[in-house]
This record gives C-alpha cells, structure tokens and sequence, in this order.
C-alpha cells in the first residue's frame, strides 16, 4: 500500500508544466537538462526547464498544501500534458517521485536539476537595447508565452536586460520568468 499524494486539478499542472516545457534541453546525453523540475511548496506550484541558453520559470498557486519536488523528463512531461488535455482534464496525484494521471504513472529521474535561483540575473531596470537573440530561442519563448496567455491572458509581459549587449535578456511577468542569453553577433 502506498502512501497518499497530493491531488491536483489536472488543468492546473497541464498548464503548469506546458509553459516550461519548450524550454528544456533536447539533448538526451544531458537527463538533468533534457527535463522538467516540479515543485510543490508554500501553495503554489513551481515548473523549470533549460537548455543551457535560455531558462523558463512559471508558478501558479494551488489550494493545496505540500512540499515535494519531482524532476520529469522532457518525454514524460509531454506525455502528461497529452494526457490532461481537453476541457475537463482528471486530477493527477503527485507523491514524491511519481505523478498518476488516470491510468498513466510517470516516474521522476534521478538527476540534480541546476540550482535556477543561482541562474537568473538579477533584475535591472534598464529598458531593452539592441541585443542579438538566435530565432531558434525566440520560436521556445512564444511557444512558452503561448502557454501562459492561454491560460491567464496575455497582459504584462516586460523585457528588460542588462547595461552591456552580453548580458542576458529577460521577460517576466508575476508569475512567469524566461532568461535568454545573447549570442555574439
């Protein structure tokens, strides 16, 4: 018998992990990048994905208590926005490790997702200057974006970088955080 999770709705972590998912690492030779961080902590619902180049960051809160992280692969994550789609999607249970969804039990992967905190700039006020951004980069970021406004709307969106071209670019939102780091043109 196993231990009781926590029950969310099931449109709230499909669009949670949706919005992070474009982001994450194709590279399979790298599981801990090539993968979807879940945490669950203080009500609300954390997801994280990167590629090495750009970083996306999205939380929504939820009415319920709990405190788990689980690390999904970029595989199971898809699947399980697949499995939540529609109008109506079932609750999934999350325990430590493990998501259900219906019939479909995803396992975490045992890997050490990068510390994001120690990843994301600090915030400046300085309005966006030219900066160069490879396309491919953009095409994850509207993919993300879409997530998002889909859901709540698209209001509020705020690009800011730092005083030299070098420095990374971000866009956030109360909720929402992508970093991208420029290439050298």
């Amino acid at each position: 018998m196993s231990a009781p999770g926590i029950v969310l709705q099931g449109a709230v972590l499909r669009d949670v992990i949706a919005c992070a998912l474009p982001a994450a690492s194709e590279d399979t030779t790298r599981p801990h990048l090539c993968a979807v961080q879940l945490i669950l902590g203080g009500r609300v619902l954390q997801s994280a994905a990167t590629n090495g180049h750009m970083l996306v960051r999205y939380q929504q809160p939820v009415g319920t208590d709990g405190e788990l992280t689980i690390l999904l692969s970029a595989k199971d994550a898809a699947d399980c926005v697949r499995a939540l789609r529609g109008k109506n999607p079932p609750n999934a249970t999350l325990s430590e490790g493990t998501i259900v969804v219906g019939n479909l039990t995803l396992r975490g992967i045992d890997e050490t997702f990068p510390p994001i905190e120690q990843v994301i700039p600090k915030p400046c006020d300085t309005p966006c200057a030219y900066v160069g951004l490879d396309v491919k980069y953009l095409a994850v970021l509207a993919a993300s974006v879409k997530a998002i406004t889909t859901r709540s709307g698209g209001g509020g969106l705020m690009v800011r970088n730092g005083p030299k071209d070098t420095d990374p670019v971000l866009f956030t939102r109360t909720d929402y955080l992508a970093v991208i780091m420029p290439v050298r043109l």
